[in-house]
């Protein structure tokens, strides 16, 4: 967190790495003037793409870095849309220059996913409504908030994809998106091992 009233440059701001979306994944969210809408600067990097979560109805993301694209689709289609014949319920949205996407079209709970498929890392800037976020609410002195979009869907609350539970198409289509740009695929194997002891949290 970063409690501050200026960004001098939010293209080119120094980010902290986080990984909590993508190996890698850096990550900063400003509080300003006590503003009320919840906001963060993020960092996916180049060729690599963040596991699928549901960052609640409000979330609007602006590209300012990169290119790439996102998938969404409901929840209630599950983890796997394409195997499941439910890949007409996904909409893949492309990242232009300073182009804003939603989250989620529609209300209720939606999976996103963020894919960067360029040689730079694609840095987005993500909005939510005002007091719309956990870290926002009300609660007991000394509470730990739990981000429900960092914990697995294996897990009660959770709303995060593990790599290894995702749909195969989401790896095969990352990979044909990286090769028709001509830039590298940097998601390793180990990233989709049930057992592996890669640590996200570590770095």
């Amino acid at each position: 967190m970063c409690r501050t009233n200026v960004v001098a440059d939010v293209f080119t701001t120094d980010l902290y790495l986080d990984n909590r979306r993508t190996p890698g994944y850096r990550r900063m969210e400003p509080q300003m003037a006590e503003n009320v809408f919840y906001q963060y600067i993020g960092e996916h990097p180049a060729g690599r793409y963040s596991r699928a979560y549901s960052p609640g109805s409000a979330a609007a993301f602006i590209c300012i870095g990169g290119k790439g694209y996102s998938y969404t689709w409901p929840q209630e289609l599950g983890p796997t849309p394409w195997q499941d014949g439910q890949a007409d319920g996904v909409l893949r949205q492309e990242y232009g220059e300073v182009s804003m996407i939603s989250a989620a079209p529609m209300e209720g709970d939606w999976f996103h996913q963020h894919f960067s498929t360029g040689n730079e890392p694609l840095r987005l800037l993500g909005w939510y409504g005002p007091n719309n976020h956990l870290a926002q609410q009300a609660g007991i002195p000394g509470d730990t908030v739990v981000d429900p979009g960092m914990v697995d869907i294996t897990y009660a609350g959770g709303a995060s994809v593990p790599y290894y539970l995702e749909d195969p198409q989401v790896r095969a289509g990352f990979a044909e998106a990286v090769t028709a740009e001509g830039s590298e695929n940097r998601m390793d194997d180990k990233f989709y091992d049930k057992n592996t002891t890669y640590s996200f949290a570590g770095g």
